[in-house]
């Protein structure tokens, strides 16, 4: 298959976007729905603090849901954040992105 170009992400870059790729992948926004504060910590840090929103993934747990709601909140107060960033995780963030008054 010589010449055949497998993916098209090299030929969109080149031509089509202004930006590289993974910089567009920073511009979403996560949750904290994961296992534990090192891999919230990696999120957080590829995101940025203001691209990161609470949530739990409630009622999928044995507890019907308080078990991942208390996990996710250990592991969020587990990271090494200012108490302003691990606010704005919690709350502010999500009243930003559908514009709530803080």
């Amino acid at each position: 298959m010589t010449g055949v170009q497998t993916c098209a992400l090299p030929i969109l870059w080149e031509h089509s976007l202004k930006h590289r790729p993974l910089d567009y992948f920073r511009k979403f926004y996560a949750d904290t729905a994961v296992s534990g504060p090192g891999a919230m910590e990696c999120g957080i840090a590829f995101f940025g603090v203001d691209h990161v929103v609470y949530g739990s993934d409630m009622p999928f747990d044995h507890e019907g849901g308080s078990y991942n709601v208390r996990e996710t909140m250990r592991s969020l107060d587990c990271c090494t954040l200012a108490p302003v960033d691990r606010q704005k995780i919690y709350e502010g963030n999500a009243r930003q992105l559908i514009k709530l008054p803080r």
